[in-house]
């Protein structure tokens, strides 16, 4: 397993939490107080971390080598990273400056980066970004206090918050395992939810406190891969 503290301090255990040792001394920049890390969906010895730049660890089972995989210049934080579950070269990057970036072959030895920043419908950093378990071109962002969906890599977005409330929109989860595409959605007050049977979206509070939603994540069954 693994966790992190502040800055970037990545550390695994191998011993189900018992001990848990640093795996980010190669790492040469500061991570932010929240530094986003996963790993690839498809390869769990393969893992990605946020700095100011992205950085890839080939080995993160049991080596502490990284790579930087990006040169974005500045020394702003990374905010979050997402990895195509389809496709594992395709992934999305948002920066503590404004910016939005989407790279096509991030598992290569070189990985290149596309700049989609001009394309985001507000000026702001995405604060989570969800990708469709099927298709690496379709995306969904956090951006403010609304919802956008892409359907082109990144390129143009569609508003589809519809009457979700006007407050700060912070996470978004796609349940792979719905046959009508359910996704819900963490504000900065309760859950909401829409699938492809619904025009709109809908409460998915009833019997939650009234908190600050800041991730969300599924449970699946055995039989699922999600």
């Amino acid at each position: 397993m693994y966790g992190a503290l502040y800055y970037g301090d990545i550390r695994r255990s191998t011993n189900g939490g018992i001990n848990f040792g640093s795996i980010a001394g190669g790492i040469t920049e500061n991570g932010g107080w929240v530094t986003p890390y996963k790993l690839d969906p498809n390869n769990a010895n393969r893992m990605f971390a946020g700095f100011d730049n992205i950085w890839r660890n080939d080995a993160a089972r049991t080596g502490t080598t990284w790579t930087q995989i990006s040169s974005f210049g500045g020394t702003q934080n990374i905010r979050d990273l997402a990895i195509a579950p389809s496709n594992s070269d395709v992934m999305y990057v948002s920066r503590y400056d404004n910016s939005f970036r989407r790279s096509n072959n991030a598992t290569s030895g070189s990985p290149t980066w596309t700049n989609l920043t001009s394309g985001l419908p507000v000026s702001n950093e995405p604060a989570d970004i969800e990708i469709d378990p099927n298709d690496p071109t379709h995306v969904f962002i956090a951006l403010n206090n609304d919802i956008y969906e892409s359907t082109d890599s990144g390129n143009s977005w569609s508003n589809i918050s519809g009457t979700l409330p006007n407050i700060s929109l912070n996470s978004i989860v796609i349940d792979v395992s719905s046959p009508v595409d359910a996704i819900y959605v963490g504000m900065d007050v309760g859950v909401y939810y829409k699938d492809n049977n619904l025009s709109d979206w809908v409460s998915y509070s009833s019997g939650f406190a009234n908190l600050e939603v800041t991730e969300l994540e599924i449970q699946y069954g055995s039989d699922c891969k999600g």
